[in-house]
């Protein structure tokens, strides 16, 4: 797997390596139960394209199923859609706190 983190605009660009993918039959990707753009596969690589995910706190999830094949095993690996605490898209305001501002964040 290429990376295991990406901003939760979507655009992240993934490659899953392994053994025994093909080329040619449909494949799906989706992480936390949203499609992942498949833009390339080969025997032995999958990449797809991350979409934008509304932040949800729930236990990240990803399925690779190749058609007529099965589902790929992820050994438990997952990718996290994150937000930086410096991006604007982080904060309500679109604005990120400046040094010495309180801050309160919630549970969750």
């Amino acid at each position: 797997m290429s990376k295991r983190y990406g901003t939760v605009l979507g655009g992240e660009s993934i490659t899953f390596t392994g053994t025994g993918f093909s080329g040619s039959a449909a494949t799906t990707v989706t992480i936390d139960d949203i499609a992942c753009t498949v833009s390339a596969k080969t025997v032995t690589d999958i990449t797809c394209t991350t979409k934008e995910k509304v932040y949800k706190a729930d236990d990240p999830k990803l399925v690779i199923k190749i058609a007529d094949m099965g589902y790929v095993a992820t050994q438990g690996k997952v990718f996290r859609y994150v937000s930086l605490w410096s991006a604007a898209e982080t904060w309500d305001s679109g604005v990120p706190p400046q040094e010495g501002a309180a801050v309160n964040i919630p549970k969750g």
